[in-house]
């Protein structure tokens, strides 16, 4: 599977960790954790079911004494670490009958929270990259000025700028894609975060969209900003 992640409900009750602020990947030191990271790449290649569990098909991790519960995601190519407890043969506090107990209970998949964790992290993983990207973009427009460069923000998102200099203010064209390079949309929302970063890095000017291009047509793909910039 393409990555490996942890339930919040498992990461707070079975591991008892403290959940990380947004800036901060969910991972876990964990034995458990650990081998999750191991077995992702093949999982459930060699993995045994838990075989109290009918469905969905949940498989077990064992790192010494410590046992997990993991189910391939296949949609998400996420693979799961659902639950987590150690091995007590005949206890009722065994990690398996912890984790049917969850089973039945319908807690042990993962949950909304878990999914809306999931883009909140990818937000703030593009915003700080966006927030390198883009100053060195407007930085070359302003030492290529005349010349239109293009750029990709978060390695996807194609971009053009040209900054034309002038006597009273110059001004700064913007063109964000409204397609990745795998062809698939950007969101509205995504490019507006593109112009937006890009107008505060440039600096205090009158901002208006445009269907233009100085030295052309727009490409039919991409939406345009035009900005006067104050000296």
């Amino acid at each position: 599977m393409d990555c490996s992640r942890i339930t919040l409900r498992c990461f707070s009750e079975d591991l008892g960790l403290a959940l990380p602020d947004v800036d901060s990947e969910l991972a876990a030191d964990h034995p458990i954790a650990d081998e999750l990271l191991t077995r992702a790449p093949t999982a459930p290649a060699g993995l045994k079911r838990i075989l109290a569990i009918g469905m969905p098909l949940v498989y077990r991790l064992q790192r010494g004494r410590h046992r997990g519960a993991a189910w391939p995601d296949e949609p998400r190519d996420v693979f799961w670490l659902l639950a987590a407890g150690l091995r007590r043969q005949g206890s009722p506090e065994d990690a398996y009958a912890h984790f049917t107990r969850l089973h039945d209970a319908g807690r042990l998949l993962p949950t909304p929270d878990d999914a809306a964790l999931i883009r909140l992290e990818a937000a703030a993983r593009r915003y700080r990259r966006f927030s390198a990207e883009i100053p060195a973009a407007v930085g070359k427009a302003r030492e290529k000025a005349g010349h239109c460069i293009s750029t990709l923000f978060d390695d996807v998102i194609p971009c053009r700028m040209l900054l034309v200099t002038g006597q009273a203010c110059d001004e700064l064209w913007v063109a964000v894609s409204t397609v990745d390079l795998s062809g698939a949309g950007i969101e509205a929302r995504t490019r507006d975060i593109v112009f937006a970063m890009i107008e505060s890095v440039a600096g205090p000017g009158e901002w208006e969209a445009v269907s233009a291009w100085p030295d052309g047509e727009l490409r039919w793909y991409e939406v345009a900003r035009y900005g006067l910039l104050e000296a």
